[in-house]
């Protein structure tokens, strides 16, 4: 399975990841309808200033982050994509990751949902990065088989899920700052972007 840059060589991994993503997109499906799977623009930007917020608490430097409109059968729709050359890694059974390594991804993979779920409100939607969420509890479960006496749901639920609120929450101006800017030019890259980061501290 190869994922926002990470690259894991595990036994029906990738086929687990499809499984859940796609049981998760009938149900919301089933419950909301189309309309959840809408990305509106700001939504998009609030998405990707998280993942530049949590990146830059790790330690990981992003080059370059951008939205951009997108057409859906037809609708109108945004994305975005952030630059981290450092967030990619091998997990392979030669060279197996570490737990921290798996860890700050699981982290990395989930900032944006985080973050849309803390300042997006009404642009909020259901459908959001329903892969990013489902990634991430992966690698989160990987990182815990490298650890036999840890357990997987409470890692995720007290050192991702709300370990990535925690850092948003306490980020939260830059974070709004991140996002303004994403909105008013769609790319931040450069000295624009370093400057941002250097403002993000860890809670």
């Amino acid at each position: 399975m190869t994922i926002g840059g990470i690259t894991i060589h595990q036994d029906g991994i990738g086929k687990a990841l499809r499984e859940r993503v796609n049981a998760h997109i009938r149900q919301i499906l089933a419950e909301h309808g189309p309309s959840a799977f809408e990305m509106p623009k700001r939504a998009a930007a609030v998405h990707e200033a998280g993942h530049i917020v949590i990146d830059s608490v790790l330690g990981i430097e992003t080059t370059n982050v951008f939205i951009e409109a997108r057409a859906i059968k037809g609708k109108l729709a945004w994305g975005g994509y952030s630059e981290a050359p450092d967030l990619e890694f091998f997990d392979t059974p030669d060279c197996p990751a570490s737990f921290e390594t798996l860890l700050n991804r699981s982290r990395s993979l989930f900032a944006g949902l985080t973050a849309e779920d803390l300042f997006a409100g009404e642009d909020r939607r259901e459908g959001s990065s329903v892969d990013e969420i489902f990634a991430s509890q992966l690698v989160c479960e990987i990182a815990c088989s490298r650890r036999p006496d840890s357990d997987a749901e409470s890692i995720w639920q007290n050192d991702v899920v709300a370990w990535c609120a925690r850092q948003l929450q306490h980020n939260g101006t830059v974070h709004g700052e991140i996002a303004d800017a994403l909105m008013d030019n769609r790319r931040i890259r450069g000295k624009r972007l370093r400057d941002l980061c250097v403002k993000v501290e860890a809670a």
